[in-house]
C-alpha cells in the first residue's frame, strides 16, 4: 500500500480559514465602511495565500502521485482547482493593495473572495474523493491475496 503522510490530508486547514476570514471581514466591511475590516481582509488574504501556496507545494513534494486513471483526474483537478482560488485570492489581495478601501472595489473583493471560496472548497472535495478512491483501490488490492486462498 502506498504511504500518504499525515498532513497530505489537512493542507487547507490553515488557507481555508484565512480565506473564511477574508469573506467574512469584508462582509463586514460592505456593511459598516469601516477601514480596519479592509485591512484585515488585506492580511487575512496575504496569511492564506501564503499557507496555501506552502501546503499546495509541501501535499505535491511528500504525497506519492496516484497510480489509477480517476485518482489521477481527480487529484489534478483538485490542483488545478486549488491553484485557480489561489489566483483568484492573489488578484483580489493586488486590487486592494492599490485601490482605497473607500473606492468601488469593495463589493467586487466580497464577490473575488465567495468565488475563490466556492473553487477552494470544490479543490478539497476533489482531493478528499481522491483520497477515498486511493484508499479503496489499497483495501482492495491487500484484501486480494486472501480472497485468492480463500477460493483454493
Amino acid at each position: 500500500m502506498a504511504r500518504r503522510p499525515h498532513f497530505a490530508a489537512w493542507w487547507w486547514l490553515p488557507p481555508a480559514a484565512a480565506f473564511g476570514a477574508a469573506l467574512v471581514s469584508d462582509a463586514c466591511f460592505v456593511a459598516t465602511q469601516d477601514p480596519a475590516w479592509w485591512r484585515l481582509s488585506e492580511w487575512a488574504l496575504g496569511v492564506g495565500l501564503v499557507s496555501g501556496l506552502v501546503g499546495l507545494g509541501r501535499e505535491r513534494l511528500c504525497s506519492e502521485p496516484p497510480d489509477r486513471s480517476a485518482e489521477l483526474k481527480l487529484a489534478t483537478a483538485s490542483v488545478v482547482l486549488r491553484i485557480a482560488a489561489l489566483c483568484n485570492y492573489a488578484f483580489s489581495l493586488g486590487l486592494r493593495v492599490i485601490a482605497a478601501p473607500a473606492s468601488a472595489f469593495a463589493w467586487l473583493g466580497l464577490y473575488l473572495a465567495a468565488a475563490a471560496s466556492v473553487l477552494f472548497l470544490a479543490a478539497g472535495y476533489t482531493a478528499w474523493r481522491s483520497r477515498k478512491l486511493h484508499a479503496a483501490h489499497a483495501l482492495r488490492v491487500t484484501m486480494a491475496p486472501d480472497r485468492e486462498k480463500a477460493r483454493r
